[in-house]
């Protein structure tokens, strides 16, 4: 089992990890994830949208330099962090707030501008508890880091669920 900190310093970009990306047309790929976190679905859904919530869960123990969200339709979010010297923003616009049934919004990170992502969050709740189940349609140009992707997306739904079974 990992530490609390391993996972922590997982949930942030993969900068370091850029690789040369392959030239022409790709394919877009997807990943989904799903966890039971014991709260009602409005609380979790909650988590998403409140910065000071998002900054606990979603960015572990690394400093939060600024969290900025706009929460309707079309509204945009902007969350950067700091790891040592390093700066990561973090961006996207809602596309979708259907609370507290189904979220959805881009993604993208400073360390790949041009590669947008898109986030599907369902929250099914079922006797107090809710399950989420996460869905993410890559840029094509982020299918050779899916697996790092993946797991952090993961590391991330793990945080969040911590918090409630404290």
């Amino acid at each position: 089992m990992r530490m609390r900190s391993e996972m922590a310093a997982e949930q942030l970009s993969m900068l370091e990890d850029d690789p040369q990306l392959p030239p022409g047309k790709l394919k877009a790929s997807s990943i989904s994830l799903s966890k039971t976190i014991d709260a009602p679905a409005q609380e979790v859904y909650d988590q998403w949208l409140i910065p000071v919530f998002v900054g606990d869960w979603m960015f572990g123990r690394h400093s939060i330099v600024r969290l900025e969200n706009k929460v309707r339709k079309g509204g945009e979010f902007t969350y950067v962090v700091k790891s040592g010297n390093l700066e990561i923003l973090y961006r996207g616009t809602y596309e979708l707030l259907d609370i507290p049934d189904t979220l959805i919004f881009s993604w993208v990170e400073n360390a790949h501008p041009k590669a947008v992502s898109r986030v599907v969050v369902k929250f099914q709740e079922e006797h107090g508890k809710t399950r989420i189940r996460l869905t993410i349609k890559l840029d094509p140009k982020l299918n050779t880091l899916k697996e790092k992707i993946k797991e952090q997306w993961s590391d991330r739904c793990t945080a969040l669920a911590e918090k409630f079974n404290k």
